[in-house]
């Protein structure tokens, strides 16, 4: 058996972080700073949070339209991209952060695809899991 990467949520506070460990939880150890990081006072969660990025080889960044405004994700991704970590960015606005949007190694509009792409992405092979990502989208429109 493979053994399981490590998978960081970064982005608002929103409860897409519970539909996203539904789905990958068998493929990924998901480190969900709202559960996983001390929440009682700053200095705290910004610790765990920082080991957390630290401990992962791939960051979920996540950007909603709903919810744009998340200046914790872009700290994290800059611990992440410090780190060498993957960064996969979703980013739902009509305007995606510039900032992160250039140090992400994958792009995409859609959470949904970007969760296809990672569920792809376990058998290692980053153009395979794209494409696979795409036509599954595609297949459920």
């Amino acid at each position: 058996m493979k053994k399981k990467k490590n998978l960081y949520l970064a982005g608002n506070l929103g409860n897409w972080r519970d539909g996203v460990v539904e789905k990958l939880k068998d493929q990924y150890n998901i480190y969900n700073a709202l559960v996983d990081s001390r929440q009682d006072c700053p200095i705290h969660f910004v610790n765990d949070d920082i080991k957390g990025v630290e401990s992962s080889n791939i960051l979920l960044a996540y950007r909603s339209k709903e919810n744009p405004d998340c200046p914790g994700m872009a700290f994290e991704a800059g611990v992440a991209y410090k780190n060498g970590t993957i960064i996969i960015f979703v980013d739902e606005t009509a305007f995606p952060d510039p900032l992160i949007f250039s140090v992400a190694k994958r792009f995409f509009t859609e959470l949904d695809v970007a969760i296809e792409y990672l569920k792809y992405l376990v058998d290692g092979d980053e153009v395979s899991a794209l494409h696979k990502a795409i036509e599954a989208a595609k297949a459920g429109e």
